[in-house]
């Protein structure tokens, strides 16, 4: 370093003094550079931290003015500490039934006088990111089913405006042991070109595992559904009316895959745990799982959950129609076995859907594929019955 400074002529060293000059210059520059850098990030932190709390003191100052906050559970994680400052007397949290117990805490501060969870613990619970945090530490019931069940005082909810009775039938009293229905549902229109309002078709065709994917796909029902889709299409309804909903992500990519945009675009199609919540006019249900008679596996899988059962009956308002093997399905719950024995008694169970002709209702036909749909009842059944091809012990299937 002494050498360094001692010298006064870069021309009189040599080549190798001369780099070793140059890379000494360049160290030192660079560690004056890092230490500026280093204060520089430290100022901006500070000024940042400094921004923060008069963001911090401006939201708490205007949180403080308002009657009513509402925010998600993550929000009231985040913003802790001006819960904590504004220390809310009552807490009300929608959906508890579906929020974790520690993201319901977390809301919670030393002025909480009220706590109100308004929810449903027979429909969707929460879902911890690690399956294990379920099944072994019961992270997936919620504090209000945890309540619920050590019979903490509550109201219960007792009259319902979504479903058309014979839809409500299907939870009530299978799920839900007292429901009425209030008189806006009872004047409901039928669901034209088809004869039932609710009806459940039955199959035996195997299942396939979805490639690439822990998921399940049936292909014979993502026929029938897509043929039924677009049936309620040509009868007149609008694609906003009409959802579908499957419990597995392999099935729902077949549907939306064999759904043509141009045709479909505006049909929802999605899984039953992202509609918890949701309603539609007419609902179409595809159950998925139907063992193949050769393999070893005859679970069902979560389909048999009655959380999830009560979600996929309860989302319709004027037509239900599920499609699945339900034989198996009956035999694998005891739930099922109750809902299916209820939907024969009503005679809305059977291998093929019952139709008609909306121009001669006294024409009717039914559809046991998808492709029948089409071929049956072109122009969604408005067609005069002298034009199809079909004798009547056909249309009659």
């Amino acid at each position: 370093m002494m050498r360094c400074r001692e010298v006064e002529d870069i021309a009189e060293l040599n080549i190798k003094d001369r780099w070793r000059l140059y890379n000494y210059w360049g160290e030192q520059r660079f560690k004056y550079l890092q230490s500026e850098n280093r204060n520089l990030v430290r100022d901006y932190t500070e000024k940042c931290k400094m921004l923060a709390n008069l963001r911090q003191l401006e939201d708490g100052d205007t949180l403080e003015k308002a009657d009513v906050i509402g925010m998600t559970t993550s929000g009231a994680a985040k913003y802790q500490h001006i819960l904590h400052h504004i220390k809310p007397k009552i807490v009300i949290v929608e959906e508890a039934a579906e929020v974790l117990e520690a993201h319901i805490v977390s809301a919670l501060s030393a002025g909480t006088q009220h706590l109100i969870l308004i929810g449903d613990h027979k429909q969707l619970r929460p879902k911890p990111n690690e399956h294990v945090l379920a099944t072994k530490y019961n992270l997936s019931i919620s504090l209000f089913e945890r309540l619920v069940r050590k019979q903490m005082s509550q109201a219960t909810l007792e009259i319902q405006h979504r479903m058309r009775p014979e839809i409500a039938q299907l939870v009530c009293p299978h799920v839900y042991e007292k429901l009425l229905n209030h008189e806006s549902v009872q004047k409901y229109p039928d669901i034209r070109g088809i004869s039932k309002n609710m009806f459940f078709v039955h199959h035996s065709e195997p299942e396939s595992e979805h490639p690439g994917l822990l998921s399940y796909q049936n292909e014979f029902e993502a026929n029938y559904i897509v043929g039924l889709c677009a049936h309620l299409l040509r009868l007149g309804y609008s694609r906003s009316q009409i959802t579908i909903l499957t419990p597995y992500v392999g099935q729902l990519l077949m549907i939306r895959n064999k759904m043509p945009k141009s045709e479909f675009n505006g049909v929802h199609v999605t899984a039953i745990d992202n509609f918890q919540g949701e309603e539609n006019d007419i609902i179409v249900f595809s159950m998925v799982r139907s063992t193949n008679p050769n393999s070893n596996r005859t679970t069902i899988g979560f389909v048999k959950e009655d959380n999830r059962v009560c979600v996929s009956l309860s989302r319709a308002k004027h037509g239900f129609y599920a499609i699945g093997n339900f034989e198996l399905i009956r035999h694998q719950s005891r739930l099922w076995e109750s809902i299916i024995s209820d939907v024969e008694s009503r005679e809305c169970y059977g291998n093929s859907l019952p139709l008609y002709c909306c121009n001669h209702p006294e024409t009717k036909y039914s559809a046991q594929t998808g492709s029948d749909f089409e071929a049956r009842a072109p122009n969604g059944g408005k067609s005069h019955a002298k034009m199809w091809s079909y004798s009547e012990d056909e249309m009659l299937i």
